[in-house]
């Protein structure tokens, strides 16, 4: 079924199941409130009669109202699963819609030093990141930011990679399942980080001897002093003298109790929804190696994590003050539950990291697994062993709708290293640049791209496109591009194999200046391992095809001058480019 199709039946069933839970929950609210009126009814009724009869009423209907109250929190929970379901659906018809500000654009993550992520729109709005994204946990999506900013090191690595998309690219269910868990508890940025230094901080309470002493044996002659005073009264008073020792031994240790306790209860929502998140992965059955490998690290953990939840869950019950009073008096509540919480912490602190680390993984995973969902006409490239170069067919942008988008053919390395790329404004050479880039980097990470065929070897992507200047750093955009333009010498002087987009070099100086530099770098590269793809308006740097023949060739996106119409095919072809628009444009605009 087509993605968009299914999407559509997806948000039609959720929306029409949420209208059969609403109902149920208006139906359970009612009769929980008649239930609480002819409780007090009854209750009314017993005073003046005495009727036994009534009274076991009452008590049924007691046990009626906290059935009907756990089955009413029962469908707000599933009605909040639905909500999140139908959000899902609703966001994925907007994206192919061409519609993306709902989601997060990864703007946290934009690094204009970055090799080439600011240059091919890798992070912010309308970016790569914000088109594949579905990640539901902070440390997800920053493993999604860095799997787009680090290409993989080795053929197996990406093979690997793209046998877990292709799983997990025909598991809609599960992935939706997963991100509608995780949407539902809000999480910042510092959560993650801050619950492993709660795992690794040191135990208070764990190694204090009187502590551990004195949790044991204080209820137990607690309990004997009750027992004796059953058949003796004087033991009573003993008993109560021994009740209010407990509670000052608690009051003693309450400061210290009550910061690992706002600590602890900080860390019961996220720790919840990493639960959660745990049962949805370790439930779904999934062929591929790495996945079940994955799962079984897991597994252990959430029988673990359930019992820190239980932990914490019965130390928040020292938030009602007479329960506090009561379950510390007779038991020395507070004590064995950070006793507890601390033993959790020496138990697994080695642990946790490597299970939320197979957790954050398939969370960012899940975003590929969507895109190679939703783009079924994408492809899986072929990298290979040796060589340096890039064969493709029907390259094309994968933000650009697929019917809509003008395909090319590129080949670099077979025939030519360099390629200078020539065209009038508006003509498709900085969004082809961007297509060849971004979708070198998808098949570096083990990804799908837009493209019929793709063919290239592991090699580093490097870019300068679009600069910054910096009042901090006192450096102009021209200062900006040298530093850029040295930093893929320095790459290449190490004998890394490069990738290499530059568009409009140079553009800090005068014209002859920068033909000259220009002719200059291209001499330079060449006599390197590396590929390039260089776009300019400098039609003379076209005359390097004869200088540097086998080494550099021509290619352009033309566009022509018709019935004073101006138009473009978007198509690369051969050569040089013969025709221009910027006089058009200003006259057709009336500027000049």
């Amino acid at each position: 079924m087509e993605a968009k199709t299914l999407f559509y039946n997806k948000k039609e069933k959720f929306e029409a199941e949420l209208v059969k839970i609403t109902k149920q929950i208006n139906l359970i609210s009612m009769l929980r409130l008649a239930s609480v009126i002819l409780v007090f009814v009854l209750v009314y009724f017993f005073s003046q009669t005495s009727n036994y009869l009534i009274l076991t009423a009452i008590v049924a209907l007691i046990i009626v109202f906290l059935f009907l109250a756990n089955k009413h929190q029962d469908l707000i929970d599933y009605k909040l699963h639905l909500e999140a379901l139908i959000k899902i659906n609703k966001d994925e018809l907007l994206v192919f819609e061409s519609e993306l500000e709902h989601l997060d654009s990864g703007r946290a993550f934009i690094n204009t030093q970055h090799d080439y992520s600011y240059d091919l729109d890798i992070f912010g709005d309308n970016s790569i990141y914000q088109y594949i994204n579905r990640s539901c946990t902070y440390a997800g999506k920053k493993r999604l930011a860095n799997m787009l900013e680090s290409p993989l090191k080795s053929i197996k690595e990406i093979v690997e990679r793209q046998n877990i998309v292709k799983e997990l690219s025909s598991k809609t269910d599960f992935r939706q399942e997963f991100q509608a868990r995780g949407s539902l508890v809000e999480e910042n940025p510092r959560e993650n980080d801050a619950l492993i230094e709660w795992i690794k901080e040191p135990a208070v309470f764990l190694n204090n001897k009187f502590v551990n002493i004195v949790r044991f044996l204080s209820p137990v002659i607690l309990l004997g002093l009750f027992i004796a005073g059953v058949f003796d009264g004087r033991y009573m008073s003993f008993f109560i003298m021994m009740a209010v020792l407990n509670l000052a031994i608690v009051a003693f240790y309450t400061g210290r109790v009550n910061n690992i306790h706002q600590k602890t209860s900080k860390k019961n929502g996220v720790l919840n929804k990493y639960l959660k998140l745990l049962q949805v992965f370790s439930k779904e059955s999934f062929q591929n190696e790495e996945l079940v490998q994955m799962q079984s690290e897991t597994n252990a953990s959430i029988k673990e994590i359930s019992s820190i939840a239980k932990i914490v869950n019965r130390f928040d019950q020292r938030l009602n003050i007479l329960v506090a009073i009561f379950l510390n008096a007779f038991y020395l509540h507070d004590l064995h539950c950070v006793v507890a919480l601390e033993k959790w912490r020496d138990k697994n602190r080695d642990k946790i990291e490597d299970w939320l680390e197979v957790l954050f993984e398939v969370d960012a995973l899940n975003g590929l697994g969507n895109y190679a969902f939703c783009n079924p006409q994408h492809i899986y490239p072929k990298i290979t062993e040796t060589g340096l170069f890039v064969e493709a067919s029907g390259v094309g942008h994968p933000l650009l709708v697929h019917q809509e988008c003008i395909v090319n053919d590129i080949g670099l390395g077979k025939s030519e290293n360099m390629i200078i790329l020539t065209g009038a404004n508006m003509s498709g050479k900085s969004t082809f640049l961007r297509s060849l880039g971004t979708n070198t980097v998808l098949a570096l990470i083990g990804a799908p791209v837009f493209a019929s065929r793709f063919e290239c070897p592991i090699m580093n992507v490097m870019t300068s496109m679009r600069l910054t200047d910096s009042l901090k750093e006192r450096a102009s955009y021209f200062y900006a591009e040298l530093k850029r333009l040295q930093m893929i010498v320095e790459a290449l002087e190490r004998g890394d194999k490069l990738l290499i987009i530059l568009d409009e070099i140079l553009k800090g100086t005068n014209s002859d200046d920068k033909l000259t530099g220009s002719i200059a770098l291209i001499k330079k590269f060449v006599g390197f391992n590396a590929l390039g793809m260089i776009a300019t308006h400098d039609l003379e740097l076209g005359k390097l095809s004869e200088e540097l023949k086998g080494k550099v060739s021509n290619y352009c996106f033309e566009s022509t001058i018709e019935n004073d119409i101006l138009s473009f095919d978007y198509k690369l072809n051969p050569g040089v480019a013969k025709n221009k628009n910027a006089t058009f444009l200003l006259n057709k605009m009336k500027i000049v």
